[in-house]
This record gives structure tokens, C-alpha cells and sequence, in this order.
């Protein structure tokens, strides 16, 4: 292993140790993140389909209200959120935030699928018992366009 060297930091009495690492350590480096990272996914699976398979035995089930069915999709969405889940929507496979929403003449609402296709706020589904779930992966937020981000006035 390479000897580390110095280099003098922003502040005189204080030293900032930089390592010169050779290729082949490099190499060796990647290799051990490549092995954490398909670690990682095979736990990460693991608590997906723990988490698919008990939320299997609701499927079909309704929760005697309104109240009762939001409650209990708002439960699942914060158990998803905490695992970087989503469900994915039956109709288009799109990741998306499962809610119940009223619907008149339906006392109790319907589960619906909220997502987002291509860029518009989209509601899939409105079955009156919790659908089948399938999770997947939460995608990572967009940012928003470059030109949005431009201050008033600038061209």
C-alpha cells in the first residue's frame, strides 16, 4: 500500500492526509463496492418480498370505513417510504403511492394508485377492497427543469 502524503489544508495547523492509491488498489476498491452493492440488493429483495407477502394477506379486504381504509394506506405508505418502495400500479406498472378516495355513492372510498405519467398527476384503479400489491423500487425524485430554476428577469 502507497505511503500517505500530506497537504497543507485552508488552515496552517491543521494537515489533510491524501492517500495515493495505485490502480490496482483502485481496482480492488471497486471491486469490494460492487460486491457490497449486489449484497445490498440481495437484502434489500428479501425485505421487499417480506413486506409483498404480508400485505398479500389484505388483499380483498376492505377496512369497515373511509377513515379505516385511509389509515390503512397511509400505514403502507409510510412502511414503503421508510424501504424506498412503491407500489407498482396493476394498470400501467408505473411506481405509485397507494390512497383511498371518495367516490360518490361509495361510502367507504376506493383504493386508487397515484402516480405521476408524463408529468401529469394520474389515479389508476377504484376497486373497493385493497388491490393485490407489488412493490418496487421508489424512483429517485426528477429535478425540476433548468429553466425553471432561472431567477426572473434572466435570459
Amino acid at each position: 500500500m502507497a505511503s500517505p502524503q500530506y497537504a497543507a489544508s485552508a488552515t496552517p495547523s491543521v494537515k489533510v492526509m491524501v492517500a495515493t492509491e495505485s490502480p490496482r488498489d483502485l481496482d480492488d476498491s471497486r471491486i469490494q463496492l460492487d460486491n457490497l452493492k449486489r449484497q445490498l440488493n440481495r437484502l434489500q429483495r428479501t425485505v421487499r418480498l417480506a413486506i409483498e407477502q404480508s400485505l398479500a394477506d389484505w388483499s380483498g379486504k376492505a377496512f369497515g370505513s373511509l377513515l379505516a381504509n385511509r389509515e390503512i394506506t397511509a400505514t403502507i405508505h409510510e412502511l414503503l417510504e421508510g424501504h424506498g418502495l412503491r407500489v407498482s400500479c396493476p394498470e400501467c406498472g408505473h411506481p405509485a403511492i397507494l390512497r383511498c378516495s371518495v367516490r360518490p355513492g361509495i361510502v367507504d372510498g376506493v383504493f386508487v394508485f397515484d402516480h405521476v405519467i408524463d408529468g401529469r398527476r394520474t389515479f389508476h384503479g377504484g376497486g373497493t377492497t385493497l388491490p393485490v400489491l407489488r412493490l418496487v423500487a421508489k424512483p429517485p425524485r426528477k429535478r425540476p427543469a433548468e429553466s425553471a430554476k432561472a431567477p426572473p428577469g434572466a435570459s
